[in-house]
């Protein structure tokens, strides 16, 4: 039989019992970690593939402490994007975008390539925090247990190689410097005799096809009219990993 008083101690447990659901929904909005994540990507002529940015959007009610990035490629390739020095923190519910440096080519354990990734498959990006590591949820096409986690995959690093300070790739052969408008100068080109962008002159490509080597290449090139006032033109032939050690791909020239 219900009492009076059975109905009124029922009442004052009622308000507890509706909150439960949400109690538990905001604590494991703190437990744990999670996050989505967007990429943006790449492919230059005179450097390597590349993600030159991703964003990422902490889900959870507390701050994503963040110490390195993975991306899983083709199942079969783990690249770390970056490993931060001082770890990006992004706090509850926000996102951050994180620009990632140019990239010469990719070193691993398999040898040297210039595109370890066709992302033709779907892509994985996991997060390494102080504490453990965790897969992102992808909206797009400390090293800590880095090796442990991935260790059936096929490991990838990104490789920066400068040459007066631009960054250059396997399909860069030479860099040309010359002296224009009171400035040094430095472009690169790259094996078909194609110039990059930074080249000043109207005729970016060059039958180097029957030139052997930097010399036989800058003479040709002092010997135009490029209608220009330049300098002090000096052909130097790029430093490249060896070619024993060069995956070959659909990206990757043979050198001559």
């Amino acid at each position: 039989m219900i009492t009076v008083a059975g109905i009124q101690e029922l009442l004052k447990v009622l308000p507890g019992i509706a909150l439960l659901p949400f109690s538990i929904y905001f604590a494991m909005k703190k437990v744990g970690h999670g996050a989505t994540a967007s990429l943006s990507i790449n492919s230059g002529r005179f450097r390597a593939a590349q993600v030159t940015s991703i964003t990422i959007h902490n889900l959870k009610d507390k701050p994503l402490i963040i110490k390195a990035v993975h991306i899983v490629a083709n199942k079969d390739t783990v690249i770390t994007l970056e490993e931060f020095a001082d770890p990006i923190i992004i706090k509850g519910h926000e996102a951050a975008s994180i620009k990632l440096g140019k990239v010469s080519w990719y070193s691993g354990k398999e040898g040297i390539t210039n595109d370890p990734f066709t992302f033709e498959k779907p892509i994985q990006i996991f997060i390494s925090t102080p504490a453990t590591m965790f897969k992102c949820k992808f909206h797009q096409h400390s090293k800590f247990d880095v090796d442990k986690k991935f260790k059936s995959l096929k490991s990838f690093a990104p490789s920066v190689q400068t040459y007066n300070g631009i960054v250059y790739g396997l399909k860069s052969k030479y860099a040309v410097t010359y002296a224009y408008e009171g400035k040094i100068r430095t472009t690169l080109m790259d094996r078909t005799g194609m110039m990059d962008g930074s080249w000043d002159f109207h005729h970016g490509m060059f039958n180097i096809g029957t030139l052997r080597n930097e010399e036989q290449v800058q003479q040709m090139l002092n010997s135009l009219d490029l209608g220009l006032p330049i300098s002090n033109l000096i052909v130097t032939k790029l430093a490249h990993p060896s070619r024993s050690h060069i995956i070959k791909s659909a990206n990757t020239d043979e050198d001559e």
